[in-house]
């Protein structure tokens, strides 16, 4: 999976935790559309067809990057 920005990833991180896409929103400030640009690109760079994947491989490099 390709690298995603600071933003991305801060994005990705919050609909993990079970925000939606307008609570990320709220929560950082922004405007609904961004978060979904964010999201588009974020797709776009890692190669996943829809957020959930997107979500489920971030998760899965966060994991594999965490000492045991």
């Amino acid at each position: 999976m390709r690298q995603l920005t600071n933003r991305q990833n801060e994005i990705v991180a919050l609909l993990r935790q079970g925000l939606t896409q307008q609570e990320a929103a709220r929560f950082l400030g922004v405007r609904y559309g961004t978060v979904r640009k964010q999201l588009v690109k974020a797709r776009d760079r890692s190669g996943c067809l829809s957020t959930a994947e997107l979500a489920v491989k971030a998760g899965l490099a966060a994991e594999k990057n965490e000492p045991h």
